[in-house]
């Protein structure tokens, strides 16, 4: 994914992570995936890397 938007700002830290977040994180522990993320002023792009296929449902 990737937006143009302000991006994560830099020291930021949250109590909680956001919806978006926290179903991201919860289908890339299904997928045994890892999640990238990069942020900066252009906006924030985040990629699932998984080493395995997993099947369709």
């Amino acid at each position: 994914m990737l937006d143009n938007g302000v991006g994560k700002l830099e020291g930021a830290t949250a109590s909680r992570s956001g919806l978006n977040t926290t179903i991201v994180e919860a289908l890339a522990k299904q997928l045994g995936a890892r999640i990238e993320t990069v942020s900066s002023a252009g906006g924030m792009s985040v990629s699932l890397t998984s080493s395995v296929a997993a099947p369709l449902i």
